[in-house]
């Protein structure tokens, strides 16, 4: 279908202003004014903000996926979590880039069709963690929950999803773990954020309603296709996507894969701030 370059226009106009927007938000965060935390949550934590093309739809999925290798000499990580594209679909919505080590161990979701949690965001383990099978769909409730701080999309900000969550909920033992003294806080994370209107497992079947946008670029042949990024939360640090093409951490406009799709899924901006304790 031909697109009206003038409602083109208008698109980028709203998506520019949305940015922007994010922006300011982030260099707040950056000062500890703008997404100063709604209850005293202490210690080591992450503050992950997720802005999209449109309102996010509560009956897609959205995911922020953690794989916790805790290995400092894991500086280029090998592994960490990407998106399920086509069958065999596993658990419907990610997956490694191999499967020597578990592609990810933890998850945070909003989704209001689940059962979950408050606000319908949900924080969940793969048992056995790093040596566990994130890909057959069985996860264990995080003692959590759900995340310290949750800020749902509302009618001031309907295409964004923030939440602050304590690092201690991504500990292979979350009971040994003390974010406030930094004790067994797990230091390097791969992390990745997928968006899915549909979450299918059948291993043959193509799912021709299911599209996605993660973290890079989806669009078929970009080479970015299958990106996560690592953190280190042994410091404070702030990580943000960028609109620069050929920068590791680029988010382009309509990425969303096989094609451009519902902008509810669309990710145009996204950051992650560590807050050490």
């Amino acid at each position: 279908m031909e697109k009206d370059p003038a409602r083109m226009g208008f698109d980028r106009g709203i998506r520019r202003a949305a940015r922007i927007l994010f922006s300011l938000v982030g260099m707040s965060a950056l000062s500890g004014c703008a997404i100063a935390p709604d209850i005293a949550t202490q210690g080591a934590r992450l503050v992950v903000s997720l802005q999209f093309a449109d309102n996010v739809n509560p009956i897609f999925h959205y995911f922020f996926l953690v794989r916790n290798s805790n290995d400092p000499d894991e500086v280029n990580a090998e592994n960490g979590p990407i998106p399920i594209f086509e069958p065999p679909y596993g658990n419907g919505f990610a997956t490694g880039q191999n499967t020597a080590t578990a592609g990810f161990t933890d998850f945070v979701v909003f989704n209001l069709s689940r059962q979950q949690g408050t606000g319908g965001f949900g924080v969940y383990k793969v048992p056995g963690g790093i040596s566990g099978n994130p890909n057959n769909g069985i996860y264990g409730v995080n003692p959590n929950r759900v995340p310290d701080v949750i800020h749902a999309p509302t009618t001031q900000s309907p295409a964004l999803i923030r939440f602050e969550i304590g690092l201690c909920s991504f500990a292979e033992n979350p009971s040994t773990c003390n974010a406030a003294t930094g004790q067994n806080v797990p230091r390097f994370l791969q992390v990745n954020m997928v968006a899915t209107t549909t979450t299918p497992i059948s291993p043959t079947t193509v799912d021709h309603n299911k599209y996605v946008d993660a973290f890079g670029e989806q669009r078929l042949g970009s080479g970015t296709i299958n990106t996560f990024i690592q953190i280190d939360t042994a410091t404070a640090n702030f990580y943000q996507s960028s609109q620069v093409e050929g920068d590791p951490r680029y988010e382009p406009d309509n990425d969303t894969y096989p094609q451009q799709s519902d902008p509810a899924i669309e990710l145009i901006a996204w950051s992650i701030q560590v807050i050490p304790r």
